[in-house]
């Protein structure tokens, strides 16, 4: 498409998807036409191992990137607090607890709507159907480009 015909200082080029993705976020405080992580496609996210994947990993420790669609805090038996995350990928939906260690560590970056680069070990349910994980470290996401090792 051109910009014959419009006024002057008017581009009328079609916006890049990331365009379209940035204005329908700005405006609506969240992507709605697509997926909600295609917002983020500076994350390496063919790098990290996939949510639907976890229950061949039981007992290892992995590094998944998601983002954070429930964060609450609770108190530990000991007195001490922790946190539940849920976190989701293209693939599924997972729960991760981050125990005092952790959550004194990195509780502060695990706000919901956060996409997260989280490590931790993998448990599997007693009745083996579902996963969750034991998050030991939280950090930022990978980015495309960047050196990394796929897990």
């Amino acid at each position: 498409m051109d910009n014959v015909g419009a006024p002057e200082g008017v581009d009328l080029q079609e916006p890049s998807l990331r365009q379209k993705l940035e204005w329908e976020s700005e405006l609506l405080g969240c992507v709605m036409s697509r997926h909600p992580l295609d917002y983020y496609w500076n994350v390496a996210w063919e790098t990290y191992c996939p949510i639907r994947d976890l229950k061949k990993y039981i007992g290892k420790k992995v590094t998944i990137c998601g983002r954070v669609v429930e964060s609450r805090a609770f108190h530990q038996v000991t007195g001490e607090m922790m946190k539940f995350l849920t976190v989701a990928d293209y693939t599924g939906m997972l729960g991760v607890d981050l125990f005092a260690r952790a959550y004194r560590k990195y509780g502060a970056l695990t706000g919901r709507y956060q996409t997260l680069q989280i490590e931790g070990v993998v448990n599997g349910f007693e009745n083996g159907v579902g996963v969750t994980m034991n998050g030991v470290r939280v950090s930022p996401p990978r980015e495309r480009g960047s050196a990394i090792r796929r897990q």
